[in-house]
């Protein structure tokens, strides 16, 4: 297990060992148990770092590629970035998209039954009218 530089804090040599909360004290900014969003930078590196240190065996500060090789990876990686974020955005969009349109379909669902509404509320009053008429008639009919 490595230990923090800064802070000492032992370190998990499994990145999957560490857990919400479990960090460097040395990032300890707040008394909020929510990290902050250098603290989650913080523990994301820490655990990228083991991943890589456990993948390929030594860190990066110890690999012997050369300058212009280390350049090319970073020029590379950079290069996903974009289309990531594109991605994101694209989602995003869909999702503001999708909502505008449940919400035309609820107020025109609300719509059409507010007409059916009036329109039962119409019928029941021409039923009642007409029932009434039926019972003058009817008793108009008996009394002679």
């Amino acid at each position: 297990m490595n230990t923090c530089k800064t802070c000492g804090f032992l370190l998990p040599s499994e990145p999957k060992e560490i857990i919400f909360g479990e960090r460097c004290n040395c990032f300890n900014t707040s008394d909020s148990d929510i990290p902050s969003i250098e603290q989650q930078v913080a523990e994301d590196i820490a655990v990228r770092s083991a991943k890589g240190l456990k993948k390929y065996g030594f860190t990066v500060a110890d690999n012997p590629l050369p300058l212009k090789e280390w350049l090319q990876h970073a020029y590379e990686e950079s290069l996903d970035l974009p289309i990531y974020l594109k991605r994101a955005i694209r989602e995003l969009e869909m999702n503001e998209e999708g909502t505008k349109a449940l919400g035309r379909m609820l107020a025109n669902a609300q719509r059409d039954f507010n007409k059916s509404k009036k329109d039962m509320e119409s019928a029941k009053r021409r039923l009642a009218n007409a029932k009434s008429k039926w019972m003058n008639y009817a008793s108009a009919q008996t009394s002679v």
